[in-house]
């Protein structure tokens, strides 16, 4: 199934309004309710239940209407993404985990979910296109988190969830940095990190990189 075209350009990388997460006081809300400094649900190297802050949104758009892939498990577990949008999945029971886009999800194959602390892979059974409002693209500390009780990428566009883990390294160093100044020095205010303020767009370090992936990693 080919991506359409809105779907393709790096601006439609992200989940929809509608998608669901998990934060720490176990309560499920959706992506437009979900705040930077938030921590959501997401699974550990050995598929233990973790939580990871928010540190940004790599994209945001409240109103837009998108495309996206639906891609629903064998035991009802539907999660929507856009077709360059990193997955985690096994394509058979022997295979390793890896990170793919989910244009590249196939029926049959497995992706790692967690519903009610409990991590199992489940066989993607159908897949379709739906159309959406709003696109969300939240950075966690983690790299990953758990979108509609399955396991995803925060990444898009690049191949690698590993690669493109280290170029957000400077990132979230500046994250920390700026955590620790701020709890120094509570009277200083940037309002670029303000959650209530932050407007439609992407984030700046998102939008200085995109000029590299459309020079190394053209769609």
């Amino acid at each position: 199934m080919p991506p359409c075209a809105p779907c393709a350009r790096p601006r439609r990388l992200c989940f929809p309004s509608i998608s669901r997460v998990t934060l720490e006081s176990d309560v499920s809300i959706t992506m437009r309710q979900l705040n930077i400094g938030d921590r959501v649900r997401t699974l550990g190297t050995k598929g233990e239940t973790i939580f990871s802050e928010v540190i940004a949104f790599l994209h945001k758009e409240v109103k837009t209407v998108a495309h996206f892939y639906n891609l629903k498990t064998n035991r009802a577990n539907v999660v929507r993404l856009s077709p360059q949008h990193l997955i985690f999945r096994r394509a058979n029971t022997s295979s390793p985990i890896s990170a793919v886009f989910a244009s590249e999800i196939n029926i049959g194959d497995l992706l790692y979910t967690s519903n009610r602390n409990i991590s199992s892979f489940q066989t993607v059974s159908q897949i379709t296109m739906t159309i959406e409002t709003g696109v969300y693209a939240p950075l966690t500390r983690q790299g990953t988190l758990l979108v509609d009780g399955v396991l995803v990428s925060c990444y898009a566009h690049w191949p690698s969830h590993d690669t493109a883990h280290q170029v957000m390294a400077p990132l979230r160093a500046v994250n920390r940095l700026y955590g620790a100044w701020k709890r120094l020095t509570s009277f200083i205010h940037f309002s670029q990190w303000n959650t209530s303020q932050q407007t439609d767009g992407i984030h700046w370090y998102a939008s200085a990189l995109m000029p590299l992936t459309n020079i190394f990693l053209p769609l």
